[in-house]
């Protein structure tokens, strides 16, 4: 899969919808994974999670479409390479208050988080 942004160095690339998908279902579904892909420190009202896959998110939360910074502490989202429709592409969503980790459509105006995975 190839990145057309650059995002991704060589042998990596920007996981699809299918692929956090798929994630979140071999980590216990949507209710459960959030809690095995936060990391141990750093989510807001002890909120963290248990990193038992190793991907150790943080919640680096977001920056809106005017440039400010919102919610870093409490949300950790992640693009995907998936688009929703021309300007809105998918993204995986982890919040400080449950487990849940689920995907939605989001403005590309707005910056989230990219993890690159291995080819």
């Amino acid at each position: 899969m190839h990145d057309a942004r650059g995002l991704a160095p060589a042998g990596w690339h920007v996981p699809s919808d299918r692929e956090w998908v798929g994630l979140t279902d071999y980590l216990g579904g949507q209710t459960a994974a959030g809690n095995e892909m936060k990391s141990v420190s750093l989510w807001a009202k002890n909120g963290n999670g248990s990193n038992s896959s190793g991907i150790a998110g943080l919640p680096g939360g977001l920056r809106k479409s005017n440039g400010a910074f919102n919610v870093i502490g409490e949300l950790g989202n992640w693009w995907s390479s998936s688009e929703f429709i021309a300007d809105i592409a998918w993204y995986c969503y982890l919040n400080y208050g449950n487990g849940v980790a689920v995907g939605y459509p989001g403005s590309k105006d707005c910056g989230f988080s990219v993890r690159c995975v291995s080819d």
